[in-house]
């Protein structure tokens, strides 16, 4: 799916669609995830979410999620959908990981070692589903006590009035309830990236994904957050600065509707073709793949 998808979108010479994203995603065997524990809704035990690219295990092992290598073209599809239709002030946008989620609205969180920002984008057709976010929570309060007169509500879905946002997913936030089918993509940078092989490194680029330096600014194109109490915070804006405004000050959140991304100038984004893995599995996959069982990994079916 994924790979006919790539060379439709080639021979017509446009972008990837979120209808490609939705249909590769639709055929996507999600885990029953039950280690996400931070965004398991209240009253579910697990969760539809897979991470790809670069991931830290519970070992301690830094490498490329087996996955990856096995459906290449899915990550490259899901990295030419970011890729091009980024806004120039967002061009310089690395990351290392993508977590793929389906129909579960994440409760009220704080990633744990994401490095910079994260951009977040959902798929399918669903009503409500919006990302809620603390752009000046700098972890001082417990989520209770967040006010809620300083959220910022962002509609990530498709259409006219939805939209990409680049947020800070070490501040809180969370997604609201929906009703329909819905898929998101998060693309975020390890914290420990600096530490990657450079196999890995390589690799992951062949797919498309703009790794970061490792001595990158985790800043640069996102304040860090002021905190809710004090001058500072009083005075603050989470908004997205006009283009060319006084100082280019950076801003606490970006968001973007789908038709400003659609008016980017296309520039396609040229790829190898990177073939599935068909060889001898490794240690880290063969663990992996025990994992997977472990977990029950199931398709889901074409009503679920």
């Amino acid at each position: 799916e994924a790979r006919a998808r790539l060379d439709a979108a080639d021979k017509a010479r446009r972008r990837i669609s979120d209808e490609d994203v939705e249909a590769v995603l639709s055929k996507w065997a999600f885990v029953k995830n039950a280690a996400r524990s931070n965004v398991i809704p209240n009253g579910q035990h697990w969760v539809w979410s897979d991470t790809i690219g670069l991931i830290r295990d519970r070992f301690g092992s830094i490498h490329t999620v087996p996955a990856t290598k096995l459906y290449p073209e899915v990550v490259q599809l899901l990295v030419r959908w970011l890729r091009e239709r980024l806004p120039p002030e967002a061009s310089n946008f690395t990351f290392t990981s993508l977590n793929l989620n389906y129909n579960y609205a994440a409760r009220r969180h704080r990633d744990g070692n994401n490095f910079g920002p994260s951009m977040i984008k959902a798929f399918g057709s669903f009503k409500g589903g919006a990302l809620s976010y603390w752009p000046e929570d700098d972890k001082s309060i417990d989520f209770p006590k967040l006010p809620e007169s300083k959220k910022v509500s962002l509609s990530i879905g498709s259409g006219p009035d939805g939209g990409l946002a680049l947020f800070n997913g070490n501040s809180a936030h969370q997604v609201e309830a929906f009703e329909g089918h819905r898929f998101s993509v998060v693309y975020f940078t390890l914290g420990c990236h600096d530490r990657a092989e450079e196999a890995d490194r390589a690799y992951l680029g062949s797919l498309g994904i703009p790794f970061p330096a490792p001595d990158a600014d985790p800043r640069s194109l996102l304040r860090a957050p002021l905190g809710y109490s004090g001058a500072a915070a009083a005075k603050a804006t989470a908004k997205t600065p006009a283009a060319g405004g006084a100082g280019h000050r950076r801003p606490a959140v970006m968001f973007w509707k789908n038709k400003e991304l659609e008016k980017q100038k296309f520039q396609p984004l040229r790829l190898p073709r990177v073939e599935p893995f068909t060889g001898k599995p490794s240690k880290i996959m063969v663990a992996a793949e025990a994992d997977k069982v472990k977990k029950r990994i199931l398709k889901k079916p074409a009503s679920a």
